[in-house]
């Protein structure tokens, strides 16, 4: 799920087209990489800790995943994933999906 969509009960509604973009991103990641963008963790702001830093590559530099990391930022992947699983208010619309390099 979204991070947006554990905070409705404390901050109200969520823009579910914004969530739905974050989910594909989540896909994205398990469908080149074969696993999820990010560890199971408890902390309530652990995406926005994440990806504060520099995205998809700060985990996979994480894990020890120097060359997928070089690979993806080549092609752009890692801008369009740690654009799709940014905050809500940075995330991208799926029109800047589709306009964005890696998708053409």
């Amino acid at each position: 799920r979204a991070p947006e969509v554990w905070k409705v009960l404390r901050e109200g509604p969520f823009d579910g087209r914004k969530a739905d973009v974050f989910c594909l991103g989540v896909i994205l990641v398990l469908s080149i990489l074969g696993w999820p963008p990010f560890p199971k963790s408890t902390h309530p702001n652990y995406l926005e800790i994440a990806f504060k830093k520099d995205g998809l590559r700060s985990i996979l530099l994480h894990y020890g995943k120097r060359d997928i990391a070089k690979a993806i930022e080549e092609t752009k992947l890692s801008d369009l994933i740690t654009r799709m699983l940014a905050p809500a208010d940075r995330r991208l619309t799926m029109e800047q999906i589709i306009a964005h390099p890696w998708f053409l």
